[in-house]
């Protein structure tokens, strides 16, 4: 897990993303990872995922952090 990673699915997305359309990702924030679960990620905090996000080339619709380690953000490709 990296943010190179989560970069490269932002860039894909946006690739075969049709204009106009939306996308609802979801993203691990807070501190540290789950590293006794068979799935962990790299945790991101919330301005690091929405600059992520623009520099993928998206406008940011919605951006909500649900709980401790949950970041859902909505992306549009303009």
């Amino acid at each position: 897990p990296s943010e190179q990673l989560i970069k490269d699915y932002l860039d894909e997305i946006y690739r075969v993303l049709k204009p106009d359309g939306i996308a609802k990702i979801h993203l691990r924030t807070g501190l540290g990872t789950y590293k006794w679960h068979w799935y962990y990620g790299v945790a991101v905090s919330p301005e690091i995922a929405l600059i992520m996000a623009k520099k993928a080339g998206f406008s940011v619709v919605e951006q909500k952090i649900e709980g401790l380690k949950n970041l859902w953000l909505t992306l549009e490709k303009k």
